[in-house]
């Protein structure tokens, strides 16, 4: 039981680093072993289905507090997160092992040793789609990530295993950062990601879903937001370590994920995706990066003005803005007060668009030179440079830096 193994429990007793990977794999089949036995297919495994059975058993867990079952559960996932299992592992004072030395990594299907692994993962157990991504070729070739590993991928998800997804991504994405397409084009991949930060920021996903989350808490031990907070400092390692010697660089980092969290139709609607975006507005100011994201937002902002959109789309939104609506921007109201970093770098990328379509130059000019009022301006600005849409009067950057300026806090850098 877990009582007689806890010596293994603390990495400090048994020297984590010093330890040939074949003891930490050895360790991590042996819990593997330990788990299927003393937990066979039952609901704790990780998976909440939508069972009004499992709903009710698992409701009786968390009533009547702590069970071996759940102890066990917490206590084997909690080992095999600290085990240095991925190549990545290993190799952090060199930076990332872009290229992995595939001869030495297992292929999980194979490998003799590894049959039991394969047998939880064709069960759909979420401590043996961990292990295999950690362990074999799944979580360290690029192919096979995208066809074998986005699926297990989105087991850990779908079972709220989600700190231990922010494990993968942390070991995993090193390899795409320097051929991003691969998951950026990756539709299951980016629909995984979207259900992780709806989960973690706690937004309802159906009824039965709405009955387990406290047990999803009690049962993994955290609460919501903490796992988007553990993801975003992935992120900011990811950014820092790329800038060493021999790194992909920051800006393939930042762009990876500006890309990735924009995907989503409505991603400047959502909290977990704008406090993210915040942290990442604020990295490409610290590493001279800021073209970069505002470069993504710019192609973003056009689209949403019908620059890029067949005929019909672009009549629709003529049409829906002479109706007296305000036209898309991606700071929701007039400023924004909590993400200030994304607000600077979006009202910056829309002063450049204003800049680029000369609009800002013949809006002046009408201004001083023809005494027109704001409205007037605009408008024949529209026409002179032959617009289909502009920008509505009160999203010009000139009000809106004034709005934004009164809504940051005293205390912002």
């Amino acid at each position: 039981g877990p009582a007689a193994s806890s010596p293994l429990a603390c990495p400090s007793e048994w020297g984590c680093l010093h330890l040939d990977p074949a003891v930490h794999a050895e360790v991590a089949l042996t819990v593997l072993e330990a788990y299927q036995k003393y937990l066979p297919q039952k609901p704790y495994s990780g998976l909440i289905s939508e069972s009004i059975k499992q709903v009710s058993y698992l409701a009786s867990l968390v009533r009547y507090g702590e069970t071996p079952e759940t102890s066990f559960n917490q206590w084997a996932w909690g080992l095999v997160l600290r085990l240095k299992l991925h190549a990545n592992d290993h190799d952090m004072q060199q930076g990332w092992l872009f290229v992995p030395a595939s001869q030495t990594v297992p292929e999980l299907a194979e490998s003799p040793t590894l049959h039991p692994l394969l047998k939880a993962v064709r069960a759909g157990l979420p401590i043996g789609c961990y292990l295999a991504l950690a362990m074999t070729t799944v979580g360290h070739s690029i192919e096979k990530f995208c066809a074998e590993g986005v699926p297990l991928l989105g087991v850990l998800v779908q079972s709220r295993h989600l700190r231990t997804v922010v494990h993968v991504l942390d070991k995993v994405l090193p390899l795409f950062y320097r051929c991003q397409f691969y998951l950026l084009k990756n539709e299951q991949f980016l629909s995984y990601l979207h259900q992780f930060l709806q989960l973690d920021s706690g937004v309802p996903q159906g009824m039965t879903q709405q009955v387990t989350r406290t047990v999803a808490q009690h049962l993994t031990g955290t609460s919501y937001g903490e796992n988007i907070k553990l993801l975003n400092s992935m992120i900011q390692s990811h950014v820092f370590k790329s800038s060493h010697p021999n790194g992909v660089g920051p800006g393939a980092v930042l762009e990876f994920w500006v890309q990735a969290l924009t995907s989503q139709p409505a991603w400047h609607k959502e909290r977990a995706t704008l406090c993210l975006m915040d942290h990442l507005c604020q990295a490409a100011f610290q590493f001279n990066q800021e073209d970069c994201v505002q470069k993504l937002l710019y192609q973003q902002h056009k689209n949403a003005l019908g620059y890029h959109s067949d005929k019909g789309l672009l009549s629709s939104l003529v049409s829906w803005i002479v109706a007296g609506n305000i036209t898309p921007s991606f700071i929701e109201g007039n400023a924004n007060s909590t993400q200030v970093w994304f607000a600077w770098t979006v009202l910056n990328m829309e002063s450049i668009f204003e800049e680029d379509s000369q609009l800002r130059r013949v809006v002046e000019k009408e201004l001083v030179i023809n005494s027109l009022t704001p409205e007037q301006a605009l408008k024949k600005a529209q026409g002179q440079l032959k617009l289909h849409i502009v920008p509505s009067l009160q999203r010009l950057s000139i009000y809106r830096w004034a709005q934004q300026a009164l809504a940051t806090p005293e205390d912002h850098p």
